[in-house]
């Protein structure tokens, strides 16, 4: 924000100073140049002289083969450098660095300072800096491409960049202060590269008696590095300190400083063993949208291997997986893949995987999008032949008169088959002629020819069914009413159901009597004469008596009877006491028929037997008639 102000500030004082110079053919005139020079203008030193220069007015410089700057002769047209007092270009420039005292600018190829504007550097052609190499000198332990101190640095152009700093060490003269070798330095500031190809080199850093020996690429102090475009490529010399620390590393950050690498190609080394290629509190990929950023990090270039989780598309911190890694490389590619065609393996033979080549970079990948990359397309993309499948088993559809086939269910393809197992040699009405493995037809089944069995009518009956007349055929268990059998029947229609028993009667009844029993009578069907059901026997009647005689067969009531000749006497009994008769007596007079009683019953009973065997006699002849 201090810098905003003070940077509008003096657009102002610049706007005020415009009336007071006038416009020659050649430029700005020297009133211009002079009263923004005395308001406005910012100064830089490169290759040891200073450059006083603004927008309005800028400085102009020219360099030769040796790296020495020169004022002279340079103008709009003709120069290697111009500076506007914000952006410093360098075309086709080569600078040397003039080591003459102790103070930074001394010690840089370029040094600039401002509390107002951050240094842009635009690169156009070839350019290259050159520090002292300061080993064994009694000059000051710094060595810098380019510093800035209070400001940030800005890489840009189109152009390329190559700076080479020189082995650093502490002189006598300087005993206790810092071995420095960097090829940007910013003091307070962030290094940003949005372009062109810069190539550090630095040298090695030895420290007897001080604090610390350093080397690196690129150094910011309390600041960040952004790697958003371009091409950076940084090898930072040995670091060796006797007493004190040693750092070197191709990219180094102080404090809460932060590497972030959004776009470009970068590349960092270390130039001693055990020391990080990139050296940050925190070390960012982030891909701009469409690209991505491979990322691989080792011991050295040759043993160097893919990041884990690269290539990255996504913004991802790497710092842990690259904190012991003493080389560093990352890529941005906007792979464009164009499609090559593949083919499909068939049984016999390998075919071939579609893949993208992009052209630009010559690498293959899997898909589209170039995520995928394929490492050895060689191997990868061939598809290997898948071989028939055959099918289980022999179908009629893979058949032809001599054998059957497996198919190859991918390609439809025979094998060299197997013959036919027939069931019969020939077809027959009953079964044509086929192959029992695979069920192919080589003869249809004949026609049948129906051979016809008489069947002559047939009258039903009371209990059994009849039919009509009709023709049977065994072979196809066929019925026909016709001899040609031609008129089909079912076999239910042949059939005439029995009559039943339509007509029936009672026969053998009769009525039961006090003597004889009774019969209820046999019911039988008047057609055929078969007893339908059996009669029963029907109990006597009582005898009607009338004075002690039955009125229908004259049977005499046994309780008119004065003794029962059935029934012995009881002496006991005071009734036959009173007779003054023995038993003996009693039986005496039956026996000699003495007793007038006892013969009447004997008369009566036999009257009565002769009655009724004669009125049985009659009615047996009635029913016989």
């Amino acid at each position: 924000m201090k810098k905003q102000l003070v940077s509008i500030l003096v657009s102002l004082l610049m706007i005020v100073s415009l009336p007071f110079g006038t416009v020659s053919a050649q430029g700005l005139d020297e009133s211009r140049c002079f009263h923004t020079k005395a308001m406005v203008e910012e100064s830089i030193v490169v290759g040891g002289v200073e450059l006083h220069g603004s927008t309005i007015c800028p400085a102009y410089a020219k360099t030769d083969a040796d790296g020495n700057v020169t004022l002279a002769d340079a103008s709009e047209d003709i120069h290697n450098i111009k500076w506007d007092g914000e952006t410093l270009t360098l075309s086709n420039s080569t600078i040397q660095t003039k080591a003459t005292g102790s103070l930074y600018n001394d010690v840089a190829a370029v040094y600039f300072q401002s509390a107002i504007h951050d240094l842009t550097v635009e690169l156009i052609g070839e350019n290259t800096i050159l520090g002292m190499d300061h080993a064994g000198q009694n000059v000051p332990s710094y060595n810098y491409g380019i510093y800035s101190e209070q400001s940030d640095i800005r890489m840009d152009g189109e152009g390329s960049l190559t700076i080479e700093v020189g082995d650093t060490s502490g002189g006598s003269a300087f005993p206790n202060t810092r071995v420095i070798s960097a090829g940007i330095y910013a003091n307070w500031g962030s290094v940003e590269v949005v372009g062109g190809t810069i190539t550090i080199e630095t040298g090695d850093a030895k420290a007897s008696s001080v604090s610390s020996a350093e080397s690196y690429g690129i150094y910011a102090d309390s600041g960040d590095v952004v790697l958003s475009d371009g091409t950076v490529k940084t090898t930072s010399g040995s670091a060796v300190a006797e007493s004190g620390d040693a750092y070197s590393n191709g990219i180094h950050t102080r404090g809460e400083g932060t590497v972030t690498i959004s776009g470009g190609e970068v590349t960092a080394n270390a130039g001693t063993d055990g020391n990080p290629a990139v050296s940050t509190a925190d070390l960012t990929i982030a891909p701009q949208a469409g690209q991505q950023i491979t990322a691989e990090a080792g011991s050295e270039e040759t043993s160097a291997s893919a990041v884990n989780g690269s290539p990255f598309s996504v913004q991802t911190s790497i710092t842990d997986l690259v904190s012991d890694a003493s080389y560093f490389h990352a890529d941005t590619h906007v792979h464009v893949g164009t499609l090559v065609q593949g083919k499909a393996a068939t049984c016999e033979e390998t075919g071939m995987k579609s893949y993208y080549t992009c052209d630009e970079c010559g690498k293959h990948f899997e898909d589209e999008t170039c995520t995928r990359e394929i490492v050895d397309l060689e191997s990868w993309i061939v598809i290997p032949a898948k071989g028939h499948a055959w099918s289980a088993d022999y179908l009629s559809a893979n058949a032809d008169a001599e054998k059957h086939y497996h198919v190859c269910t991918v390609c439809g393809d025979s094998d060299a088959g197997e013959a036919h197992t027939w069931n019969v040699e020939a077809a027959t009405e009953d079964s044509d002629k086929h192959c029992t493995i695979c069920g192919y037809v080589a003869e249809e089944q004949l026609e049948h020819v129906h051979v016809g069995t008489h069947v002559t009518e047939k009258a039903a009956t009371c209990t059994e069914e009849g039919n009509i007349e009709y023709w049977h055929c065994e072979k196809c268990d066929r019925y026909f009413i016709d001899a040609t059998m031609t008129q089909e029947i079912m076999k239910e229609e042949t059939i005439l159901p029995a009559k039943g028993h339509a007509e029936i009667e009672r026969i053998n009844e009769r009525e039961a009597t006090c003597t004889n029993e009774g019969y209820s009578g046999d019911v039988i069907c008047k057609t055929c004469g078969i007893v339908l059901e059996e009669g029963t026997v029907v109990p006597m009647t009582a005898h009607q008596y009338l004075d002690g005689v039955c009125t229908v067969c004259g049977a005499i009531e046994q309780e008119h009877s004065t003794i029962d000749p059935t029934e012995p006497s009881d002496p006991s009994d005071p009734a036959q006491q009173g007779s003054g008769e023995s038993s003996e007596s009693s039986n005496d007079r039956l026996q000699t028929g003495s007793d007038p009683a006892t013969t009447s019953w004997f008369v009566l009973l036999s009257v009565s037997g002769m009655i009724i065997a004669i009125l049985a006699y009659g009615r047996k002849k009635r029913n016989e008639r």
